[in-house]
Parts: structure tokens; sequence; C-alpha cells
């Protein structure tokens, strides 16, 4: 199932307002991902889905691919979009690929986020996360007032990709197309569309 979506934008100090301004609702922050270059704020999309502002930290500990791509931004775009699973042990077995990559991070009250992530090297593929065991779920603790109304993933390979989406479970299918993410999300101020 759909966990959550990675918007990017250059800076989380131009973003969270322009954020505010356009849903009435304000993201949070949500802290810093050590030795990764990025930080984020968040804001609720209903339980079980949030929406993840990633943006390059002011003096990034890291540079890598995302740090400059979020670099290069001039407006917010879709840049990645992750998917749940309970076992994902036994998700790698069955896609045959990828490295189990352990996370963490610290809230600004202090609460500790554990999370593992699978990321395929298939494009337009989500990564695929889990849980750490009590980890409250960011879409519970983000700030609400937005919702999920569509998202849609265009691929020339499709079947390709629809495969491995069916073998992880996302409930998400593919159209066959040029490659591209689309997320609309509604707000108490209208439907606000985002692309990769």
């Amino acid at each position: 199932m759909i966990d959550h979506f990675l918007l990017g934008v250059p800076s989380l100090a131009t973003a969270v307002p322009l954020f505010e301004s356009l849903t009435g609702v304000r993201p949070v922050f949500g802290g810093r991902h050590p030795n990764r270059g990025t930080e984020n704020a968040l804001l609720s999309l209903g339980d079980g889905i949030y929406l993840e502002l990633i943006a390059p930290q002011p003096e990034p500990d890291a540079y890598d691919d995302l740090v400059h791509r979020l670099l290069a931004l001039t407006e917010p775009r879709l840049v990645w979009w992750a998917a749940r699973t309970t076992d994902i042990a036994a998700l790698r077995d069955r896609l045959g690929e990828g490295e189990l990559r352990p996370g963490a991070r610290l809230t600004p009250e202090g609460a500790r986020l554990e999370w593992t992530t699978l990321a395929p090297t298939l494009p337009r593929a989500p990564f695929f996360i889990e849980w750490g065991a009590g980890t409250v779920h960011p879409s519970m603790s983000a700030p609400r007032g937005c919702s999920l109304v569509s998202f849609d993933v265009a691929d020339p390979d499709a079947a390709t990709l629809n495969a491995l989406l069916r073998a992880g479970e996302v409930g998400v299918e593919a159209g066959e197309g040029r490659a591209e993410l689309r997320l609309t999300i509604s707000t108490d101020r209208g439907e606000l569309r985002f692309t990769s």
C-alpha cells in the first residue's frame, strides 16, 4: 500500500510558508536525515498516508544524486514515492534485488522514528519501507487538513513495473505512456496537482 509521497523542494524555508498559503495547513518540520544531506517537513493525507516535503539541508552533510537534484529545482516536483510493507526481508527475497537500509531520525520533540527501506532499481518504482516497532506513523502525528485525491504512474514499460508493484502488494497499477508520476491532493482551498 502507498505510504507517502516525496515532494522535492529547493528549501524548506520557502516551501513551508508556500504550502501553508496554498492549503491552509502548515507542514511541520520533521527533522534531518543524518549523513544524507536532506531534511523534511510533513503533512498528513489521512490515516496511513502522508506528504513529505524533502529539501537539501541548509548546509548538507552529504551530497548524493537526490541532494543535487533538489538543489536544481525551481518548483515543487514529485521525486519519489514509498510503499509500506510489514516484512521487508521477505519482500527483498521475492524481488530478488536491493539492499536493506536501516534509517532513523529524531523529531523536534525528541521522539525517535526508525525504519528499514528497500529501493528497487526500476524507474518510477516506489521504495519500500517497513516502520520500526513502536514508531508512530508520521500520518498520525503530522498536521491534518489535506487528503489524497488520486495518484497515477505512467511508464513506457508498464508491464515490468506492474509486475514489481504486484509482487510488493502496492495496490497501484501503472499505465502505459511517457514516464511520469502524478499526484492530486484536496485542501480547503482547492485541489493541488504535482508531477515528476
